[in-house]
């Protein structure tokens, strides 16, 4: 008689097994679509050539130590003009060592936008005072610019990055 009855009803909990099923489908699918996105997007190298670049770390560490024991300080500035334009002037003042100006470099400057591909804008500073250097600029945007100097004087050169804000 008991296996009549067991017969008759329909089995509760047959959809557990399904869950589980079910639950792991998704999961797999997930990770899947997560895989393909890794392998597919951005490859995390920021520079063209990584190991090339690695190779020639010590020359760039040589030149940053040939290039302190110059002495020279570049102390690079932006001043906006007008409110509500983009123009202003960058002014780099330049000592040695012990504090003296250095006069008679050639000084120019690239700007780059960090976060958009704009142009670079090359300028060359002009001298106008024992140790100070400027020139005007009109930025096509606002915001973050990093600043390259490059200051020469015979066979030494001074390199210099710095970020600057123009509002």
């Amino acid at each position: 008689m008991n296996s009549m009855a067991s017969d008759a009803q329909p089995r509760r909990g047959r959809w557990i097994p399904w869950t589980f099923v079910f639950g792991f489908a998704v999961v797999v699918a997930v990770n899947a679509t997560m895989i393909t996105y890794a392998v597919t997007s951005f490859s995390g190298l920021a520079t063209a050539n990584p190991y090339e670049r690695g190779l020639a770390y010590n020359r760039v560490l040589e030149e940053q130590d040939r290039q302190a024991a110059l002495g020279w300080t570049l102390a690079p500035a932006f001043a906006a003009g007008r409110a509500g334009t983009n123009a202003g002037e960058i002014t780099l003042r330049a000592t040695r060592a012990d504090g003296t100006p250095l006069a008679g470099l050639s000084v120019t400057v690239e700007l780059t936008r960090p976060l958009e591909a704009i142009a670079p804008i090359d300028l060359a500073l002009r001298e106008v005072g024992e140790g100070v250097y400027r020139a005007g600029v009109t930025l096509p945007r606002g915001g973050q610019w990093d600043l390259h100097v490059i200051a020469t004087a015979g066979g030494d050169r001074r390199d210099l990055r710095q970020r600057i804000y123009a509002r």
